[in-house]
């Protein structure tokens, strides 16, 4: 559902604050977590954290793969190739983690119901080395989506380099020394 929001969101806003909120859970977890939804159906499988972590590193190798893959088509990486293919890849994955799930009995599904009460449980029945390596993927989590998010705001400069050309004529040489100052001091 949230894969086929953020496609009308990028058709509807070309460019935009929201297209980078909604395109970062996108890329850095929604194909990831499809897979992992897929392959560990049951709630007992993998904890919380685990699963976020594994879903945030999947993500990367899934949307990198994706765009290599794109790079050898025709298209090349665009923009709506690469949202057609990652929203397709998701879709196609989230159904079969469904279709998988569908299978189990309802007590074994994973249900994931964000509350605070939910959090708090979790927190207590933790040990405390595993607290620290939460709050030490949540910080990591949060610096990767804070880094993103000024590389797509931040606009780039443009390219700045020198050039430098070589003749062996003498005339030449006099040529390019003079377009180069006239140049020079034009700007």
């Amino acid at each position: 559902m949230a894969t086929l929001l953020l496609v009308a969101v990028i058709v509807i806003w070309p460019a935009g604050f929201l297209r980078i909120i909604l395109g970062l859970p996108f890329i850095l977890l929604f194909p990831g977590y499809t897979v992992i939804a897929a392959l560990y159906p049951r709630k007992s499988d993998l904890g919380g954290v685990e699963r976020l972590g594994l879903s945030l590193a999947l993500s990367l190798a899934t949307v990198a793969f994706i765009g290599l893959i794109l790079n050898l088509t025709p298209q090349g990486i665009r923009l709506y190739p690469a949202l057609i293919s990652s929203s397709a890849f998701t879709v196609v994955i989230s159904l079969l983690a469904w279709r998988r799930r569908r299978r189990l009995p309802a007590d074994e599904r994973i249900r994931i119901s964000p509350s605070f009460k939910s959090l708090s449980l979790f927190w207590r029945g933790t040990k405390p080395v595993e607290r620290r390596l939460s709050l030490a993927l949540a910080a990591a989590v949060l610096g990767t989506i804070a880094i993103l998010i000024y590389a797509a705001a931040v606009p780039r400069a443009g390219e700045k380099y020198t050039e430098f050309i070589y003749s062996e004529n003498p005339e030449k040489r006099q040529a390019i020394r003079e377009n180069s100052s006239r140049a020079l001091q034009q700007t």
